[in-house]
């Protein structure tokens, strides 16, 4: 509690001293971000976010707005709700998969070029000590040269839970370089995950909520008391580009509204800003850009930065070097068969468990890309080896007895593939085409393909439509996984065919996105409800709309999303109406006779998912699987929060479930794991810029 009331103490000193002093902008500052598409390698500008807007939601729980399915603590596992949008969270070993809303990655690692060194350190905590949940962030960027950055990023999850058992520690952090010249390009991204959690199965009877004699959620009997996972993953992803021919530069402009400030000469930024990443124009190698020019024009500041980009005739050679190993373990000294274990098998040993499962990818990528004016051809040839370990049960026959021992199995399996990217644009028109196909090794006949366009009706208005489609043959361990509790082989698994089409409208002006996506899935993979793989040979349809809209009105402000969701088969089970409402007021403080300012946000969050057979858990493998037997009522959650900026540092106040405070009562955000107890939040956020 004292460190809580320390924190709180130095946030509170450090923005009222930021009251009374100068305004001294960010956004004066030269510094932009970007990733990398993963299709193309082509940059993509990033928002560098500096703004108080949607501050409350802090963490990876709550940016996600709608409701998910996960065990009521953060850092916990969690399945997103949004069925299009659960392949984005890929891992490529699906026991870490559960946690990837949460895990560092190469592949959405930000990459930056900053003027000067940029850091962020944030910090929230929540709840009494021993139910304490602590989250820290730290984000450094540099430019060593003006071509050389370097960074690091690092997230850190500390909960203890409102159950027994439920203890969750997580470390993240991410090591990143970029070096952009003319002709040489180079990108280095290192991630390690570290998790460590307690599990308890849920707890073992809904009977005690609302109990007077378990008014303490603490005292609430559980399913497992002596159980625990660790789950690692450590990513590498080095990428090296060398470019022939012509070189051109692509100029991204930021546009920001401004304000003249009375009694000065200079103007402030809004806090609103705009990215018109469609103003592009080609330059000869010739012409000298000062990336820290900033050219004012009436009221509106423009920040001409720029990236380097082949754009006319040339060409260019790629390697791509990919290294990926995941761990997870499973631990219970204690197993009571005549609790939670009576429903799983017994295969090595019946006193206590000690399952490890690996794998390691190591990858090599080498591309061919052809630009011409505004298109661009990429051809790619792609390699991976992959190793497997795990335990297998080994059964040694003696004169008066069997005995079961564990074998550590060791596999390695190769395959090879052939991919094409083609993008480009005619005027207000852009396309993407990607397809990919595997001709050699265990991912034999494997194929992908990707489609997006859009187009450009007017400056403000933009229609697109994406079509994915992938065919694939099961993962290894859907195929082949040993345990002690689960085992299965499986040598009758079909190829699995998915296949979407997205149709979507986007008014930027009138912060307005309409999405339409249908898709069909055929042999899907799941869990059944014995917690074991399965598979549907049938067809199974899946029907998605979602509406995102933001109102505006002097200090008033709202942010509408809602999204709904059909199959036509209960094997994927979803909520069919999910919905997140935002309500704020703000208010801008001015202290003339300082030029100090404090900017300040009152509102109310509102989260709302239909009922519906929310998959359970299964702690001893961490997958989702079917279950039939609980139907997970109407989810409401009504946050209250309060948001306060001055200059580089933000803090947050918020209360979590007002609406269970009031009525009492009881919600689940996954089959016996009840919702967190109403809690008071704070968090802070300081920008350095220096």
């Amino acid at each position: 509690m004292k460190f809580k009331l320390i924190i709180f103490t130095i946030a509170i000193f450090s923005i009222s001293l930021k009251l009374y002093s100068q305004t001294d902008s960010l956004e004066n500052k030269l510094i932009y971000s970007w990733k990398l598409n993963s299709l193309n390698l082509e940059d993509e500008i990033v928002s560098i976010d500096t703004s108080l807007k949607y501050f409350q939601n802090f963490n990876l729980i709550l940016k996600n707005e709608y409701p998910l399915n996960y065990l009521g603590n953060l850092g916990s596992a969690a399945q997103i709700n949004s069925f299009f949008n659960r392949e984005d969270l890929s891992t490529g070993f699906i026991f870490s998969e559960p946690y990837s809303i949460y895990f560092h990655s190469p592949q959405n690692q930000k990459y930056y070029n900053t003027k000067q060194q940029f850091s962020v350190i944030s910090y929230s905590n929540a709840g009494p000590k021993n139910e304490s949940e602590q989250t820290l962030g730290v984000l450094h960027t540099q430019n060593i040269t003006k071509d050389l950055n370097v960074g690091i990023d690092y997230d850190m999850i500390s909960s203890d839970g409102r159950y027994l058992n439920q203890q969750v520690k997580q470390n993240n952090l991410s090591i990143f370089s970029s070096y952009k010249k003319k002709r040489y390009s180079f990108y280095g991204a290192l991630a390690f995950n570290r998790l460590k959690a307690q599990e308890n199965g849920g707890i073992d009877s809904l009977d005690y909520l609302g109990s007077d004699e378990y008014r303490n959620r603490r005292n609430i009997p559980v399913k497992e008391e002596d159980a625990s996972i660790h789950v690692y993953s450590t990513n590498l992803k080095l990428i090296n580009e060398y470019k022939f021919g012509r070189v051109s530069e692509k100029i991204n402009v930021t546009e920001r509204k401004a304000k003249k400030v009375r009694g000065s000469s200079s103007d402030i930024l809004s806090d609103e800003e705009v990215m018109t990443d469609a103003f592009d124009r080609t330059l000869s190698k010739d012409t000298s850009l000062d990336v820290n020019n900033i050219v004012r024009q009436d009221s509106i500041i423009y920040d001409t930065t720029y990236i380097k980009v082949v754009k006319l005739s040339g060409y260019s050679l790629t390697h791509e070097f990919i290294y990926d190993r995941d761990v997870r373990k499973y631990f219970d000294n204690t197993i009571d068969v005549d609790s939670f274990y009576n429903e799983v098998n017994v295969f090595l040993d019946s006193n206590k468990t000690y399952d490890k499962v690996y794998q390691t990818r190591i990858a090599n990528k080498v591309s061919f890309n052809f630009s011409k004016l505004n298109h661009n051809i990429r051809l790619s040839l792609y390699n991976e080896q992959m190793d497997y370990s795990y335990i297998k049960p080994e059964i040694i026959s003696y004169t008066d007895k069997d005995t079961v021992l564990g074998a550590k199995m060791n596999l390695a399996k190769g395959s090879t593939s052939l991919n094409a990217v083609f993008n480009g644009g005619f005027g207000k028109l852009n396309y993407l085409l990607f397809g990919e196909y595997y001709f050699e090794g265990y991912k034999n006949e494997n194929s992908k393909v990707n489609f997006n366009t859009s187009y450009l009706v007017k400056s403000n208005n933009e229609i697109g439509l994406r079509v994915n489609y992938v065919n694939r043959n099961p993962d290894f361990y859907y195929e082949k996984f040993y345990s002690n509790h689960f085992q299965w082989e499986n040598s009758h698994f079909r190829m699995e065919e998915k296949w979407d089409l997205k149709l979507y409208y986007r008014n930027q002006k009138r912060s307005f996105d309409l999405k339409l996506t249908y898709g069909q899935v055929s042999n899907y993979f799941f869990f059944d409800e014995s917690a074991i793989i399965n598979q549907n040979r049938g067809q199974i349809n899946v029907l998605s709309g979602e509406i995102l809209k933001e109102i505006n009105l002097g200090p008033f402000h709202s942010k509408t999303k809602f999204l709904y969701q059909r199959t036509s088969d209960s094997i994927i089970r979803l909520p069919e109406y999910s919905l997140y409402q935002t309500l704020y007021l703000e208010k801008l403080f001015n202290f003339q006779s300082t030029g100090g300012k404090l900017l300040m946000q009152i509102g109310i969050d509102y989260c709302y998912s239909s009922s519906y057979y929310a998959d359970a858990y299964m702690p001893i493998s961490g997958v989702f699987y079917t279950q039939n037997e609980i139907m997970q009522k109407d989810y409401h959650r009504m946050d209250a929060f309060i948001n306060f900026n001055i200059n580089r540092a933000s803090l947050f106040l918020r209360y979590d479930y007002l609406n269970s405070a009031i009525s009492k009562n009881y919600y689940f955000t996954a089959p016996f794991y009840p919702s967190p107890q109403p809690v008071f939040k704070f968090g802070v956020s300081w920008i350095f810029y220096d």
